[in-house]
């Protein structure tokens, strides 16, 4: 199953060309050589480094300069590497006053999706960490995927609109195990050639995470600032 079918069938119309989902793997051309003295890898665990990647994603393609990123829950161990990633948002966390500057609101705990719901009425965007365990009416918008999830719970990060839908978890769950099995496991066009890597939706989507990342500082991602950060 394709990324836009998966897209269908969870919302029942085609993606948008501003889909977070298919956009990062859209284009994705070339292939280059891999310095083999970075070999130092991270102690981050799986799932933050998942979430971690889903939150870089998120304000690469919505943020704009001088927004304020309001973080609704307990701070991650890796806020602080956030707010030096990007020095032009000034990140809030729940003790702080908001000013009437565009905001985008982060809430990664999928429990508490009706007090985000509440907050998201003050806000201008939102990533919210989306897994639905029964039928609910919430907002539609665009659904992430992220790198290194879970195979057997897989957490997805919604970036809504202000529309209503009913989710239909059964549905969702079906779709995101089909994607597990199938789509995840699928070989991507991807510039990575270290051997520690390989053409799998992880690895190249993590990769096109950092370039996005990189271009939107306008900075032109070489092989090794890319790879130092997959790394890390």
């Amino acid at each position: 199953m394709t990324h836009q079918k998966l897209y269908e069938e969870l919302f029942e119309r085609s993606p948008s060309k501003k889909t977070y989902l298919s956009c990062l793997l859209k284009n994705y051309p070339g292939n280059f050589q891999f310095d083999p003295e970075l070999t130092k890898f991270s102690t981050i665990s799986k799932r933050e480094r998942s979430e971690f990647l889903s939150v870089v994603s998120f304000l690469s393609l919505a943020s704009q300069t001088d927004d304020e990123v309001y973080w609704t829950d307990a701070v991650p161990l890796y806020f602080q590497k956030l707010r030096s990633m990007f020095p032009e948002l000034k990140f809030l966390t729940k003790f702080d006053k908001p000013s009437d500057k565009r905001r985008l609101m982060i809430g990664l705990d999928p429990k508490r999706l009706k007090y985000y719901e509440s907050v998201y009425e003050l806000v201008d965007y939102a990533l919210i960490a989306f897994q639905p365990r029964k039928d609910l009416e919430y907002f539609d918008g665009e659904i992430i995927i992220p790198p290194w999830n879970s195979n057997t719970e897989p957490m997805t990060y919604l970036v809504p609109t202000r529309e209503k839908r009913t989710w239909n978890a059964s549905a969702f769950t079906d779709q995101l195990f089909s994607f597990n099995i199938s789509d995840r496991m699928n070989s991507y066009p991807t510039k990575l050639k270290d051997n520690r890597f390989d053409s799998c939706y992880d690895c190249v989507c993590e990769y096109r995470i950092w370039e996005l990342y990189y271009l939107k500082h306008d900075i032109i991602p070489t092989e090794n600032m890319v790879l130092i950060e997959m790394l890390r």
